[in-house]
């Protein structure tokens, strides 16, 4: 494959600008982010318009290397020989592009799309090609779709609240209105409130079981009727280290996420015979909005806590010693919906640095 390169102060079509992101998106798979926004830009259409700037990727690679010496995707500093061990990637030409691209043409949905975990896995596969429903029963969720639609994907954002049957149908029809099709559904969107259990109340443990077990539920049934009929598609659940084993003063959130593996397992019986995994992961501690609530009232709750101690101290009992990041979650549900994993169902994957190691 040849691809066309331009410098970015040339001036270009509109059509050509909706390519650039690929570009970025590439660079920053290759670590070359350094100069994404300088360098050139790559177009896989219309190799000639540019004229004489047609260079094969390969050749395109081995002379930036040759002027970055970039730490490539494969997390080794090749000081001395990165041009070659770019020539022989580029040499692959499509290949190449394709395996960083690998969901273009799908389309994904995600709940609790707005923030924290969510909007990391959307912005994960958006920048491997998807198309991307992003849910959240709050307008913050179309920032996320035009964070999106900026990297030069393609996305709407639509509210939902999980709990709700309507709600989620209503989401999964806007789906297939827009895109036709669903290939993945992540059911992410989860609350949680802690108490002591003499101070828990009726609402807060229906508010936790409807949001956290019944949304996914609702969530995984609405898209597996579309999946059964295309005879394909992919769920994953995001369930919770409380999955594994509940902590106090959050009975009515470990049950829910307990809850979130049965489903888990259940529904990849039922559905493996249409070419449909189901699979759940349980995250650990993450460094979102969830997890800064959670050290407050922990905190206030096991001890005379100042903001941020009780959370450090826990990261502290992590093997890894850090608290882990929305980037490394959305690592694993992409593997989860990624065809390496086409034989992998019925499975719950802890992302916790080892933490909790079952």
């Amino acid at each position: 494959m040849s691809l066309s390169v331009c410098r970015s102060d040339q001036s270009y079509s509109a059509g050509a600008r909706e390519e650039y992101a690929d570009l970025k998106i590439i660079m920053t798979h290759c670590g070359m982010s350094i100069f994404a926004n300088e360098a050139a830009m790559v177009f896989k259409r219309s190799p000639n318009v540019y004229g004489d700037t047609t260079w094969s990727w390969g050749s395109t690679l081995k002379k930036w290397s040759r002027t970055y010496s970039p730490r490539f995707m494969f997390g080794t500093d090749h000081a001395n020989n990165t041009g070659t061990e770019l020539s022989k990637i580029g040499q692959k030409g499509d290949a190449f592009v394709e395996k960083l691209m690998r969901f273009r043409g799908k389309v994904v949905v995600i709940t609790g799309a707005s923030r924290g975990i969510g909007r990391g896995v959307a912005l994960r596969f958006a920048s491997e090609g998807a198309d991307l429903v992003v849910s959240a029963n709050e307008e913050r969720s179309r920032d996320v779709a035009e964070e999106i639609k900026a990297m030069g994907g393609d996305a709407i954002s639509v509210l939902c609240d999980v709990s709700r049957k309507s709600d989620v149908e209503a989401l999964y029809d806007q789906a297939l209105g827009r895109f036709g099709k669903v290939d993945v559904s992540i059911q992410n969107a989860g609350v949680i409130t802690i108490a002591k259990i003499e101070d828990m109340t009726e609402e807060e443990w229906d508010l936790i079981m409807d949001v956290n077990t019944k949304g996914v539920f609702l969530c995984c049934q609405a898209a597996a009727k579309i999946m059964m009929k295309q005879g394909r598609g992919c769920l994953i659940n995001t369930a919770s280290g409380q999955a594994r084993e509940g902590f106090i003063y959050t009975p009515h959130y470990a049950a829910s996420k307990m809850g979130v593996v049965g489903i888990t397992q259940s529904l990849a019986k039922e559905l493996a015979p249409y070419g449909i995994t189901v699979n759940a992961i349980c995250p650990g501690i993450i460094g979102t909005d969830m997890w800064a609530y959670n050290d407050k009232v922990w905190g206030k709750l096991l001890g005379d806590y100042q903001k941020g101690e009780l959370m450090q101290e826990w990261v502290d009992g992590i093997p890894m010693k850090r608290a882990g990041t929305p980037e490394d979650v959305a690592g694993l549900m992409a593997f989860l919906a990624s065809e390496d994993a086409a034989y992998i169902t019925g499975q719950t994957i802890n992302v916790d640095g080892g933490l909790i190691m079952s």
